[in-house]
């Protein structure tokens, strides 16, 4: 899943619905020349729109929904992506209207283009090259239709055109992604996996051992004991019916929850340099909702982007309790770059050294390592955050500290959670490394090390794999879906969790979409499934709950 900007599917409240998100279909798409009113773009590989008085341009599309029988559609939007062309970014990504669909593909023209409703659909701002941006076209959706034409025109006030990559384009092509109500006919409420409702669960026991406590908990005796229960039981009143198998209550958006006290720092704006400090306060509160940071390890003629390998880079602090809320860290790298190009130089979206941080609400496509806590990073939290297109570690953690990864979708990654350190001298063995309410999916990708033209290695990266006396971290897995479409290239094991280092671990769910069993063999806090919808549930549920940060 690329970066997204633009409008966001509007979904719809929490109930007996079952979100799953389908592809649908464009079925063609063109663009026409007010300066060459009878000429046809059928078969050109960018869709331009412009405003210019005179020499107007229009980009039309038709879609499908794709037939979406599952059940009715909900919600749907048109994604594009903007052209490698160095001059394809604009001031104005455009205005989608609904437009008539007696057009066709190889023929349409600026004479004969169809009427457009002058009314807008959804519109994008700022947008620059290579940057995918959806539209939301939800509003114009009738019941038992399949087929809808649009037309794209441009809002820019300083005549900027925007370029689009078509269907015939060397980038991205235009998509369609509709979110279908698949509620089972049963008049029983379904929540999406793998949140459980039950009362004869058994008891389960817990020990969690870090550097400086030892908790002992059972999971169904009737008492919620803290800090790993928020409940326990189905009837629990802390959120009655809908305890977890972990006995978690499910987590409310609580995005952005440290600006309650207020922000010491306000980032915004797009910054193609590296935000860098060494001197924030003890307790700082920075506000970056509203900023976009540029990440480029792969600058070259082709795509000429400004290097900046660490765009978020803060350092060691003498007192901890800084909080990072929100940002979008979008990558400029070319989308087929090895892993040994983005490998080199070193690179990651964001990394911090500071003790018990909190990173809150990020949004970071298409980098090295996703999100990097370094030494004296202990303690962290990392909470609602989305990560895509992660070419090497979505958390690289190779400092072996002890911290928390929560309620996060990890759309996308190359190698998942990395504590691997040569260093003799650094031993996290009695830290916990806590992972839990979150998504994660395995992505191959271009060129990886060990040859093909598509791959990735896996969910956990720790050193002496085998060996439960290794330096790497212990872990402890609650309430977590992952999702993986093929082995990892190395043995079949390494699929799997750390030998000897899982602490605690309660309500997993792995969707295993390759050919035969899972290759690795997995603990009993582990359901293994065959299902996508399982992946596709959850992250609708999670894309839901977390609309701050758009897709």
């Amino acid at each position: 899943m690329a970066l997204l900007a633009g409008t966001q599917l509007a979904l719809p409240p929490v109930g007996a619905a079952t979100l799953v998100q389908r592809p649908g279909v464009v079925e063609a798409d063109t663009w026409v020349d007010q300066a060459s009113p009878d000429a046809n773009a059928g078969a050109d590989r960018v869709l331009r729109a412009v405003d210019t008085p005179g020499s107007q341009a229009q980009t039309f599309l038709r879609v499908s929904l794709g037939g979406a029988t599952g059940g009715p559609v909900v919600a749907a939007r048109l994604r594009l992506q903007v052209d490698v062309n160095g001059h394809a970014g604009s001031d104005s990504g455009g205005n989608l209207h609904a437009a008539g669909c007696g057009w066709n593909e190889e023929t349409l023209t600026w004479n004969t283009r169809p009427a457009v409703d002058p009314l807008g659909l959804a519109s994008v701002g700022a947008v620059q090259r290579r940057q995918v941006v959806a539209f939301d076209f939800t509003a114009a959706l009738e019941p038992g239709r399949d087929v809808y034409c649009f037309a794209l025109s441009s809002e820019s006030p300083t005549f900027d055109d925007v370029i689009y990559s078509s269907r015939e384009g060397k980038s991205g092509p235009p998509a369609v992604e509709v979110l279908v109500d698949e509620a089972p006919t049963s008049t029983s409420t379904t929540t999406p996996p793998p949140v459980t409702t039950t009362s004869t669960q058994p008891p389960v026991t817990t020990t969690t051992t870090s550097a400086s406590v030892t908790t002992t908990t059972v999971c169904g005796n009737g008492v919620a004991e803290p800090p790993l229960e928020s409940c326990d039981g189905a009837d629990d009143a802390a959120c009655p019916g809908r305890c977890q198998g972990n006995c978690r209550c499910p987590g409310a958006d609580d995005t952005f929850a440290c600006l309650a006290s207020g922000a010491g720092i306000v980032v915004g704006g797009t910054l193609a340099d590296s935000y860098y400090t060494r001197s924030l306060a003890p307790g700082t509160v920075i506000d970056a909702r509203d900023a976009t940071f540029v990440h480029c390890s792969q600058p070259d003629p082709s795509n000429p982007c400004a290097t900046n390998v660490y765009p978020v880079n803060l350092g060691p602090i003498s007192a901890p309790g800084d909080c990072w809320a929100g940002g979008r860290i979008i990558g400029a790298n070319r989308l087929d770059a090895t892993w040994s190009e983005m490998h080199s130089p070193n690179n990651a979206g964001f990394m911090f050294e500071n003790g018990s941080f909190t990173v809150d609400g990020i949004r970071v496509d298409d980098v090295g390592d996703g999100i990097r806590p370094r030494g004296g990073a202990g303690g962290f939290l990392i909470k609602d955050v989305w990560l895509s297109y992660i070419r090497d570690d979505c958390v690289e953690n190779d400092h072996l500290n002890g911290g928390v990864v929560d309620d996060s979708l990890f759309d996308g990654c190359f190698s998942a959670f990395s504590a691997r350190n040569l260093d003799t001298t650094i031993d996290g063995h009695t830290n916990l490394w806590t992972i839990q309410n979150t998504l994660v999916r395995l992505q191959p990708m271009p060129g990886p090390p060990e040859g093909g033209d598509l791959g990735h290695k896996g969910f956990f990266k720790w050193i002496d794999w085998g060996d439960p006396n290794s330096r790497s971290p212990m872990l402890a897995l609650f309430n977590d879906v992952f999702m993986a479409e093929e082995q990892g290239q190395f043995s079949a094991d390494r699929m799997g969790i750390p030998p000897g280092k899982l602490a605690a671990c309660a309500n997993n769910v792995m969707v295993w979409l390759g050919p035969g069993d899972y290759p690795a063999v997995l603990p009993d806090c582990f359901t293994v499934t065959k299902d996508r919808s399982v992946w596709d549930s959850a992250v609708a549920e999670w894309i839901r709950r977390h609309p701050e940060l758009g897709p």
